[in-house]
């Protein structure tokens, strides 16, 4: 009898075991809460969630770092040789009309 039960769970165990883990891969969200996991694991390694954010804001500085030099630097050599070419009174007339110009002068008065 006991020989018997054995060979029918040999049997049928694969079956189970592949039906139990597609039903649990299936409902995985509901059995796990991955979100829940990792802030319950940062929360207790407060270290680790400092070094992250230092490691990724090192890369993530480097590469404002270059992108402003590698762009802002040619974009900005033509405008500053147009600004060099104007006359500072000429520059500070541009300013006065473009902010406020006459209007702001009147309402004063």
């Amino acid at each position: 009898m006991r020989e018997a039960v054995f060979a029918r769970v040999e049997q049928q165990l694969p079956a189970i075991v592949e039906h139990l883990t597609a039903e649990i891969g299936e409902n995985i969200d509901q059995l796990i809460d991955a979100k829940l996991m990792v802030i319950s694991y940062f929360e207790a390694h407060p270290q680790l969630i400092c070094d992250l954010f230092q490691v990724i804001g090192k890369k993530e500085l480097r590469f404002m770092q270059n992108f402003g030099f590698y762009f802002g630097y040619p974009d900005g050599l033509p405008a500053r040789r147009r600004v060099a070419r104007v006359p500072a009174l000429v520059r500070a007339a541009r300013r006065r009309v473009i902010i406020g110009g006459p209007s702001t002068t009147s309402a004063s008065r």
